[in-house]
This record gives C-alpha cells, sequence and structure tokens, in this order.
C-alpha cells in the first residue's frame, strides 16, 4: 500500500511526461453568428490596438507564467506523500503507515535529476506553448475585438476609444496586459500556491465520489471476442486472446 501511495505522489508530481502528446485536435468550425456592425468593429479593433498591440501575450507569458509554474512544481514537491495518499482512500491506519517524506525527499533517491528534469521539461513546453499563442495572437486580436463590438453601444465603444486617445487612457491601455504579471500581483499568487496544492487531495478525492457510480473500467479480459479484436485493430498491437 505505501508503494502505491509513492506512485500517486510521483503522478501527481511528474504531470509533464507523464502520458504521451496527444495527436493534434482536428479544428472545429466556429457556430454560426450574426454579422457585426461594421461600424462597431472598426472602433472595437482600434480599442484591442491599445489594449493588446502586437507582442503583448509573448511579454505576459514570458513574465508571468514562468513564475507560477515554478512556484506550482515547488509547492508541489513539498507535499508530504502522505497528504497526496489521502486521494486513494486509504483508511486513517494506511495513512498513519506512511512515513513523513515529502516527493521531493522520495524523488532526491529515486531520481537525483528530477527537479532539474522536470524544470527543463517545463520550460522546453512553456517556450513552445509561447511561441503557439504568440502565432495566434492575430486571431485572438480579432476574437476580442469582435467581443467587445457585441457586448458594447457604438456610443460606448467611441467613448472608450477617445479616452484611450488621451493621455490617461493611454497610460491606462498600455498596462491592462501588463498587471497579472506585477510584482503585486504575483506575491499574492506566490501566497496562493500553497492553499491550492494542499487543496489537490480533497479535489482528487471529490473526483472519485463523482465518478464512483461509473461502472468500473474493463479489462482485456472482460471484453467479448469483437471488441478485443476491434482493440487490436485500434492500437496495432499484437496482444492476442488468453486460453
Amino acid at each position: 500500500m505505501r508503494r502505491g501511495a509513492v506512485l500517486l505522489a510521483l503522478l501527481l508530481a511528474s504531470p509533464l511526461g507523464a502520458a504521451p502528446a496527444p495527436s493534434p485536435a482536428k479544428p472545429t468550425a466556429a457556430p454560426a453568428r450574426a454579422p457585426v456592425d461594421p461600424a462597431r468593429l472598426a472602433v472595437a479593433n482600434d480599442i484591442v490596438a491599445k489594449v493588446l498591440p502586437p507582442g503583448s501575450y509573448r511579454t505576459l507569458m514570458q513574465g508571468s507564467m514562468d513564475q507560477v509554474m515554478g512556484m506550482m512544481r515547488g509547492q508541489m514537491y513539498d507535499l508530504p506523500v502522505r497528504q497526496l495518499a489521502k486521494a486513494a482512500n486509504l483508511t486513517d491506519a494506511q495513512l498513519a503507515a506512511i512515513g513523513p517524506g515529502t516527493v521531493r525527499e522520495v524523488m532526491a533517491i529515486l531520481d537525483p535529476a528530477f527537479e532539474q528534469r522536470q524544470a527543463i521539461i517545463g520550460d522546453t513546453m512553456m517556450k513552445g506553448l509561447i511561441d503557439v499563442i504568440a502565432d495566434m495572437e492575430p486571431e485572438l486580436r480579432a476574437g476580442m475585438a469582435e467581443a467587445y463590438a457585441r457586448r458594447l453601444s457604438l456610443a460606448d465603444l467611441e467613448a472608450t476609444c477617445s479616452f484611450f486617445r488621451t493621455p490617461a487612457g493611454a497610460a491606462y491601455a498600455a498596462q491592462v496586459m501588463q498587471v497579472s504579471a506585477d510584482p503585486a500581483f504575483m506575491d499574492r499568487m506566490r501566497a496562493m500556491m500553497p492553499r491550492l496544492t494542499g487543496s489537490l487531495p480533497a479535489m482528487l478525492q471529490k473526483g472519485a465520489a463523482a465518478t464512483s457510480g461509473l461502472p468500473k473500467p474493463r479489462r482485456y479480459d472482460d471484453l467479448t471476442a469483437a471488441e478485443q479484436a476491434r482493440l487490436r485493430q485500434l492500437l496495432g498491437s499484437p496482444v492476442e486472446p488468453r486460453h
């Protein structure tokens, strides 16, 4: 049972690389919407150009997401294995039998390069994510403009745009997307991390309870011959039915 708790801890502590990369999702067609008023959209585009100038997402993500991910990893590594094992619905006696070790301490023995490995994987994935988001920025900007054009009247849009043309408005618009990278905001995010990571076992328990009424996953031997054949076809697996 202790081994199972350790495995659970390692799984939760190392989400990166725990599963193979999913196949690229097929793009889905956007639902049909009524045409946007061209006049409102033109003003909305001016607003978005000031709030989200080119390069905003790259700057924002490089300034804040790296810190957030680093904080989350650090907090997760410091969680006791016993705390994570609560999600396995162990009895109090079983939990008491688990030692006081943290994920960081366990992994220091099993994989001395664990933290360095996870940091490299995380940084690599973050850089890739930033590149993808940066490439999508023009589309995101267009979507934001359309959303403003649909939600605000032409008068409200023009008033907002007029404000952004003033020195105070221009200063405000330039900071709208950057505020979340400010130390004042990041310090509060950092203080919130222990609460988030500490609540993870309870979240997992709730998830397990919410799915307790679902049928249990089937083993290969539980499948019909037709299902086994189909599964082998889908996976390209050489597995044959057991006799």
